[in-house]
């Protein structure tokens, strides 16, 4: 319980500060910053509130970002776009608000971008398809294996179409962009994504009609999800 006490910034070479699990609250501190050579921050499943430190785009080595689960509120500070060793990337499940920045785009190592369940508003910025190399999938942790999103920005406000951009995740095996107000058809670029396993977009906005091509998705898997949109089914494969 309580706060991260602000000695800690004088582990000046730690590498993980793994603190989740517990009953933590406050704020994290800006000084944190401090510690250059993190390689992994997770802060997961506590009780942290207030904004993300401006300081944390200092942390350049980081290459694991855990903030979900929290009470974190606010805009992303445009600083996150420093982080650019970033692999995995998750602050879903938080009080977030504003759009989401554009720097995010300059991360361009991420496999996992996980932004769900915020407050999130207004269009996906193009920027998020500069991040080829987004994939998500199953891997080993430390108990079990965890399963990680390609992309996530699934239960927020954000409003907009989906753009052709979305061609440009070539890796990638899960989308989930449910539960926004998107509008508009869906991409033809979407039909490209021959990695993808699992895709969902019920309760937006969408229109048009679901092109045939969503055939040749050969690897899709999971249940592809158009509930509650005004798409029109192509009945042969859904």
């Amino acid at each position: 319980t309580g706060q991260i006490p602000i000695e800690i910034v004088n582990l000046i070479n730690l590498r993980t500060l793994a603190l989740f699990n517990n009953q933590l609250n406050g704020l994290i501190p800006g000084e944190i910053g401090s510690l250059t050579n993190l390689n992994f921050l997770w802060l997961y499943n506590n009780l942290f509130s207030g904004e993300i430190p401006e300081e944390i785009g200092n942390l350049n080595s980081l290459t694991s970002l855990y903030l979900n689960n929290n009470n974190l509120s606010g805009a992303i500070p445009h600083q996150i776009g420093n982080l650019t060793n970033l692999i995995k990337l998750n602050l879903s499940s938080n009080n977030f608000s504003g759009s989401i920045p554009s720097e995010i785009g300059n991360l361009t190592n991420l496999t996992s971008l996980n932004l769900s369940s915020n407050q999130f508003s207004g269009d996906i910025p193009i920027e998020v398809f500069n991040l080829l190399n987004l994939e998500g999938g199953i891997e080993p942790a430390l108990m079990g294996t965890v399963f990680y999103p390609g992309l996530d920005l699934s239960d927020n406000s954000l409003s907009g179409i989906i753009p052709e951009q979305i061609a440009s995740f070539e890796k990638i095996s899960s989308i989930d962009l449910s539960n926004n107000q998107l509008a508009g058809s869906l991409p033809v670029g979407l039909y490209s994504l021959d990695s993808l396993q699992s895709l969902n977009l019920s309760n937006n906005s969408l229109t048009g009609e679901i092109s045939a091509e969503i055939g040749n998705l050969s690897s899709l898997e999971g249940i592809t999800t158009y509930a509650h949109n005004s798409v029109t089914q192509y009945d042969a494969c859904l």
